[in-house]
């Protein structure tokens, strides 16, 4: 009498929302059972990964694919979007594609968020170093990468989009509450690890199991590409069992080989340092060198004054390429690194007929003679060869230091 013909009063049936979307996504009708979402999510997880299909709209319909079937294969959440919609199944914090917020019935009950755990934000990129040499990152290419990544496959060893199970002991908390007696008629609960799925919130379906492969693929480097610079292979990496079976994605990042690797050259963003090593007769006579760049061509550089030890000149437009089309290029520049060749007998003769004897200075007295004295070598002080401990411990103790006994 009082709620029936109310509006707002009690009704004999539970809410139906309007909203069908996620059946739709799954090309399902609204009263499909759990096996008939379990084939149409796998059927469609097969045809839109971004491992099989490389269209530009293939991540996005993966994320809608496996987000739709998170909702629509779990008893609960299928409820309430059935009941409330889809923001709703958001706003309660099981939104894969967002930070998990609060309860649509928090505002009425004052209740609190659960706090997410690292599974909820998704497995965590797989990183992986490419060290190249400055003239592959010079020109680009295809290179090979390998890491290790959890997968989920069949009996067959078949890799699988799917497998998993929110549990139902602790419903994908990882926990449960049990009750302790901790005295006569006083009880407490708290949170212990769930025995069904061992805190990991998820259970593996049968003939489906959770393993580590070592995956080799090809990743794109685009000419003149960076040092550190990050490459991301999308849905490559681990596999997030608490998603769905859905995977996480790989980052490469790119190192720059070191100049003894790279014959000499250096780079410091889009310019190129080559460093050309010469004797000090060379930087005095010589005006003409090849060296062999990065971008496969050999080069015949000329200059036209003499080579001091800090010597280091300039070569427009011939560092690393800006942009993939290589329209804009860095600069080149080279750094001469000149040095003292130990001489031959007869080299020595030869220099010495090139320059002039050292000029005497006449004596004081008229009488006297220079004296003639040898030069000996000299270590300037604080460039003397530093001791460790252990050496001064042993200078310290004298000839017959005592021995510790290791284990």
């Amino acid at each position: 009498m009082f709620f029936g013909g109310f509006p707002g009063g009690p009704s004999p049936h539970p809410p139906r929302s309007n909203d069908n979307r996620l059946y739709e996504v799954l090309n399902i009708k609204r009263d499909a059972n759990a096996t008939e979402i379990k084939k149409a999510y796998r059927k469609l997880a097969m045809k839109w990964h971004p491992d099989k299909n490389s269209s530009k709209e293939a991540e996005e319909r993966f994320k809608d694919i496996t987000w739709a079937h998170s909702v629509l294969s779990d008893p609960d959440k299928r409820k309430l979007y059935d009941q409330m919609g889809e923001r709703a199944v958001k706003e309660s914090g099981d939104n894969p594609h967002g930070p998990p917020g609060h309860s649509p019935f928090d505002m009425f009950f004052g209740g609190g968020s659960r706090r997410p755990s690292p599974e909820d934000e998704g497995p965590k990129p797989v990183v992986v170093q490419l060290s190249l040499l400055i003239s592959e990152m010079y020109q680009g290419g295809e290179y090979s990468v390998s890491y290790k990544r959890d997968i989920i496959t069949d009996r067959d060893g078949e890799i699988r989009y799917g497998g998993t199970k929110i549990c139902e002991k602790c419903r994908g908390m990882g926990r449960i509450m049990q009750t302790f007696q901790i005295g006569p008629g006083m009880l407490q609960q708290r949170q212990v690890p769930c025995p069904v799925c061992n805190q990991r919130g998820y259970t593996m379906e049968e003939g489906y199991f959770l393993r580590e492969e070592r995956e080799t693929t090809t990743v794109t480097v685009p000419p003149g590409a960076d040092n550190r610079q990050q490459i991301t292979l999308k849905g490559r990496g681990h596999v997030n069992p608490r998603h769905s079976g859905s995977y996480g994605d790989v980052v490469v990042v790119l190192d720059t080989k070191s100049s003894k690797d790279t014959k000499g050259w250096d780079r410091k963003g889009p310019h190129l340092i080559y460093h050309h090593k010469i004797s000090v007769f060379e930087s005095l006579t010589r005006t003409t060198f090849y060296v062999d760049h990065p971008s496969g061509k050999i080069l015949k550089l000329h200059y036209s004054d003499q080579i001091t030890p800090e010597t280091v000149k300039r070569l427009p437009k011939m560092g690393m390429p800006i942009d993939p089309e290589k329209t804009e290029f860095g600069e080149m520049f080279v750094a001469f690194d000149v040095y003292y060749p130990k001489l031959t007998p007869p080299q020595k003769s030869l220099v010495e007929s090139w320059i002039d004897p050292p000029k005497s200075i006449p004596p004081r007295n008229p009488d006297d003679s220079p004296e003639s004295h040898t030069l000996l070598d000299h270590e300037a002080p604080g460039r003397h060869r530093p001791t460790t401990q252990r050496q001064e411990d042993d200078q310290e103790q004298g000839p017959n230091p005592v021995q510790c006994q290791t284990q």
